[in-house]
């Protein structure tokens, strides 16, 4: 028995403890984000709907203040009051109102947020358990709004999100300089093109973009393939725990990417790179996987089985494009997910469709250079090359084979959807980028050798 193959059991055991000890402790925070004073919590949002940080009517997507997702921040907002049932069942699954009516006339999802503030015990009987996620984003707004304004946790969520990308940066740097210089097209298309500046204040889904980029980073602190196999568990398993089905293929590509050039650059083994890199994601997947099962198996449990299974398929189902599609403006067609997000692309852009064409011109022209750098290499780096580019293919056969498999998710969301996008933007820019290192390297060492003779 080879060495890989005693190892497995044991990495398989602290991978089993991982996921456990993970969703404890993601039922203990949810626990304590339901033992909040909703008192408390209704006094921060009622301030926050007098300057004007939330709006019963809602605001646009490209609003900079209050970000681009006010359906999602205010279910946000729905749950944290909600206090309808036992604490425990209320960690396990969430409870939202959406829209409600009024003497009448209909009330918005932000509106309903006040009524729940003014009428509590009228407005608990209209909520409905929502079983699908661990929502951990209304988690952390919970306890980020005990000592904080709302204008305060938007702004420190942009500005972590930006930090995070530096730090990314950093801890790639601190590897090495040819690490730093492959992955800087990355890092500085995902600081302009990203869409922080209008995803960043968002209460639902900046927590989940601020972890796909953590959980590469962490990638980078750590030599051993072995911990970084179980870290990926980990990081998988509180992706899921903050994740709305947003962030989730950013951090698989992000992470595929930066464990391959990682390892590529430290070994100078493609092959072996690749492979590394392949493994990390399927233990990120198994670990977002095993959380998601963990938390409905939880909530099956204690709300019945038939209810929670049901609830959670159909809601498959519909992403995946088996439910009803028509009233959503849902088009049953291969290229209908990839039109929506080509349109969806200035919401990375500050809303410039120009911009939008420019930036994605420039993504063209890294490609065609990283494609001509690997013609001018010829057979002297064919075979580094040829993992580079498989790397990439992944990358997009990842992306494409989730747009396509959640295609009515993506065309109704691909105002957020798109993000991802922004590391095939620059992922050409980072291959050529390691071919002038090699270029360079290879240059110096025949220098070297010449002066030697």
């Amino acid at each position: 028995m080879s060495g890989t193959q005693r190892a497995l059991p044991r990495l398989a055991g602290v991978s089993i403890v991982v996921v456990i000890v993970a969703n404890a402790l993601f039922f203990g925070l949810g626990l304590a984000s339901v033992e909040l004073s909703r008192q408390r919590l209704c006094e921060r949002i009622g301030s926050a709907f007098a300057r004007g940080d939330v709006l019963a009517e809602g605001w646009l997507q490209t609003d900079t203040e209050r970000g681009a997702d006010p359906y999602t921040d205010c279910a946000v907002l729905q749950i944290l009051l909600y206090r309808g049932q036992p604490a425990p069942l209320n960690a396990l699954s969430v409870s939202w109102l959406g829209t409600g009516v009024k003497d009448g006339k209909l009330v918005k999802i932000c509106g309903m947020v006040q009524e729940v503030c003014r009428r509590p015990e009228e407005v608990e009987k209209d909520y409905r358990l929502y079983h699908q996620y661990w929502y951990g984003s209304r988690v952390i707004a919970g306890l980020l709004l005990g000592p904080l304004d709302l204008p305060a946790i938007r702004r420190i969520y942009t500005i972590v999100t930006y930090a995070s990308l530096v730090a990314f940066a950093l801890a790639a740097g601190l590897a090495s300089r040819r690490l730093l210089g492959t992955l800087a097209p990355i890092v500085l298309v995902g600081l302009f093109f990203s869409g922080i500046s209008v995803f960043g204040p968002t209460l639902g889904q900046s927590p989940a973009f601020l972890w796909a980029i953590v959980g590469p980073t962490l990638m980078l602190t750590t030599r051993n393939r072995a911990s970084r196999t179980v870290g990926a568990v980990a990081i998988g398993c509180v992706a899921a725990f903050l994740d709305l089905l947003n962030a989730v293929p950013l951090h698989a590509v992000l992470l595929l990417v930066t464990v391959y050039f990682f390892e590529a650059d430290r070994k100078g083994e493609e092959g072996t790179a690749l492979k590394h890199a392949a493994i990390v994601l399927v233990a990120f997947a198994v670990g977002f996987a095993s959380s998601v099962l963990a938390k409905q198996i939880l909530a099956a449990a204690a709300f019945g089985w038939v209810d929670v299974t049901s609830a959670f398929i159909e809601q498959l189902k519909w992403r995946f494009g088996m439910g009803p599609q028509a009233p959503y403006g849902v088009e049953i067609s291969l290229a209908a997910p990839f039109r929506r997000l080509w349109a969806s692309l200035p919401m990375l852009t500050y809303g410039s469709p120009k911009l939008a064409k420019a930036v994605a011109a420039t993504a063209v022209v890294g490609w065609v250079a990283a494609f001509a750098g690997t013609i001018a290499q010829g057979r002297r780096q064919a075979a580094r090359r040829l993992f580079d580019w498989a790397c990439s293919l992944m990358v997009v056969l990842l992306l494409a084979g989730w747009y396509l498999a959640l295609t009515n998710h993506t065309q109704i969301h691909s105002w957020f959807m798109v993000r991802p996008l922004f590391v095939p933007l620059a992922l050409g820019w980072s291959l050529f980028c390691r071919i002038v290192f090699d270029s360079l390297s290879g240059s110096r060492t025949s220098a070297t050798q010449l002066r030697q003779c």
